[in-house]
């Protein structure tokens, strides 16, 4: 085919830049149905000009009709998943992770939202096990001028329920709690904002830009107004996943919105930057490391 008539089929078959799950499915059906067509009836036509004139029409037809087809489906399956489908499946592959995390974040007063809000920084530390047996173990870490000043909590736990130790309340050091309890297991993913809103359809491929010299794909997550909660209402949410380029793994989640209140309004916001992002293997001395108190040495 000539170049005209591919940019003709190109524009007349425009394909989205991200296909959803069912239109992968359908392109695969297409040219399943394409390949298990019966060919055309080899044997000669008849003499007569008007029929076989309209058997070299019929053939010609059907010889490009399939060609449209076979381009069109192929399209479609070599576009395979977005980058939203591909970031999801790197951080919740069978993997054992382990994930260091910088939080920035304004924490605002809803009765003096006159008053500037109180900036926090704290650090997070996770191994989790995303494989057969899942578990995980989150040591959080206040921070003063980039250092770790104290432990602030730590959870460790499985399908069995959570155990934690929180400084200044050692009562309830080792209490276990069954599945399903107040404290769930998401709650100590590092990723679990992202997650949350793939699983609902809400994020969106932004492309790509740089982030610290670093070549990333940003993907933009909607949030929905939340209703009003003791007379504080939270409008304007948004929220920006930034991924590496080629891992797809995290580099930053930031959040802003603004708090109204009777009390005025306020701008807030929230950044986590990864700055560890990796898979370890799952040795004796790394699968520990999701036990309470332990620590890399």
């Amino acid at each position: 085919m000539t170049d005209d008539t591919m940019m003709q089929l190109r524009a007349a078959n425009p394909v989205a830049p991200e296909l959803t799950e069912g239109e992968r499915r359908d392109a695969q059906l297409l040219l399943q149905r394409v390949l298990d067509a019966p060919p055309d009836d080899p044997r000669p036509a008849r003499p007569a000009a008007p029929r076989r004139r309209r058997r070299t029409f019929a053939l010609a037809g059907g010889a490009a009709m399939l060609a449209v087809g076979l381009l069109v489906a192929v399209a479609l399956i070599d576009r395979g998943p977005g980058v939203p489908e591909r970031a999801y499946g790197a951080i919740t592959k069978p993997d054992l992770f382990h994930v260091r995390v910088h939080v920035r974040a304004t924490i605002p007063d809803p009765e003096r939202l006159d008053r500037p809000p109180k900036l926090e920084k704290t650090l997070r530390e996770t191994w989790y096990d995303t494989g057969s047996s899942p578990a995980y173990h989150n040591v959080q870490y206040l921070l003063r001028e980039g250092r770790r000043a104290a432990v602030l909590a730590e959870y460790a736990g499985n399908r069995n329920g959570t155990r934690r130790r929180i400084p200044g309340f050692e009562r309830i050091e080792g209490e276990s709690r069954p599945e399903g309890d107040e404290q769930p297991a998401e709650r100590y993913d590092p990723t679990a904002e992202f997650k949350d809103a793939y699983k609902q359809g809400k994020v969106r491929d932004d492309g790509e830009t740089m982030l610290g010299g670093r070549r990333v794909r940003r993907l933009v997550i909607d949030d929905p107004q939340p209703p009003e909660m003791g007379g504080v209402q939270i409008t304007g949410s948004r929220s920006t996943y930034f991924v590496d380029a080629d891992t797809l793994y995290p580099v930053r989640y930031a959040s802003t919105a603004v708090v109204v209140s009777r009390e005025g309004r306020q701008r807030i916001y929230a950044t986590m930057d990864y700055t560890t992002f990796e898979t370890l293997p799952r040795t004796r001395a790394n699968l520990a490391l999701l036990k309470l108190g332990a620590r890399p040495r």
